[in-house]
């Protein structure tokens, strides 16, 4: 199971809408995906399948939040990039952690997603669909493992601070859907709803999180880095 939240992590590190959305620009709103599909030799990885992320964002802010394995796993994280601030708030089987990371570990670890993050990117924009209401083209990536991502994109959607810029350095465009393939697993991440709409208190910090560092959240959960 540590493996599959590894992988579904990595996935993240590296989220009914009608025309109407599809005919402006949106530069704050709510993104709602799922793993709508998943293809692995491991029998447990079907267990991935309707995991889902939420994807907030602002001028200033964004909140990515993550649902796994049936709400056993919860992970919110809640970032000020322009500030150097981010919360990251756990919820694993009952287990419920806060790590506040220091702004000097946001650029340390921006410098090494620089570092490791080269992508080899092409587009084919006659390879098109219609997802959650706009319209997007196909765009492939290739990352220096030899790992790849098919991604369908839009320009319609243009986040100051995107979740996705730190993921998919250099993308021109918004992904509603993107496959990952990566050491014999796919994934597949589909928007299925996207709104100009955000609670007042999507950004708030709630109560009932113990506060521990990220090297103690680090060993509960096996060792793996985020």
């Amino acid at each position: 199971m540590k493996n599959l939240i590894k992988f579904s992590c990595l996935s993240m590190i590296l989220f009914m809408t009608s025309s109407v959305f599809a005919q402006k620009m949106m530069k704050k709103g709510v993104v709602k995906f799922e793993v709508t599909d998943i293809s692995s030799d491991d029998p447990q990885a079907s267990m991935m399948k309707g995991t889902t992320m939420d994807l907030y964002f602002t001028k200033e802010k964004q909140r990515v939040e993550i649902n796994m394995m049936g709400g056993l796993v919860r992970v919110n994280t809640i970032s000020n990039p322009a500030a150097k601030e981010e919360v990251v708030l756990s919820d694993m089987m009952g287990s419920k952690t806060m790590v506040k990371t220091p702004a000097a570990d946001i650029d340390k670890r921006k410098e090494e997603m620089e570092k490791i993050n080269k992508l080899v990117i092409s587009y084919d924009k006659k390879d098109t669909k219609k997802i959650a209401g706009f319209d997007t083209y196909r765009a492939n990536i290739k990352m220096e493992s030899g790992d790849t991502i098919v991604a369908y994109i839009t320009q319609q959607i243009q986040p100051e601070n995107s979740y996705f810029n730190k993921m998919f350095k250099g993308l021109d465009g918004f992904p509603l859907e993107y496959i990952i393939s990566v050491q014999g697993m796919k994934m597949t991440y589909a928007a299925l709803e996207v709104s100009d709409a955000i609670d007042a208190k999507a950004f708030e910090i709630p109560e009932g999180y113990e506060e521990i560092t990220m090297e103690e959240f680090q060993k509960r959960v096996g060792g793996m880095k985020f």
